[in-house]
């Protein structure tokens, strides 16, 4: 399976915990939502620490899957 497989099982309270140059963050999902492949806005710039994941829809191309998390603290 690819790393973003089931991303579209996330929900609203989930944990995402990444290391990035030796340091742990955990982020918990606030969003999870589909757009359409032009809707670019999902890579624009927060004032607040945000990770977004996001990739195509399963077995289909027509559709993105978005998660947006914000950093725990």
């Amino acid at each position: 399976k690819s790393t973003f497989y089931n991303l579209d099982k996330m929900v609203a309270g989930d944990e995402i915990t990444m290391y990035w140059k030796g340091v742990k963050y955990t982020y918990v999902v606030s969003e999870v939502k589909k757009v359409t492949p032009e809707q670019i806005e999902i890579e624009s710039q927060t004032t607040t620490p945000t990770l977004t994941i996001y990739s195509c829809g399963r077995f289909t191309n027509t559709t993105r899957t978005v998660v947006v998390a914000t950093l725990k603290v």
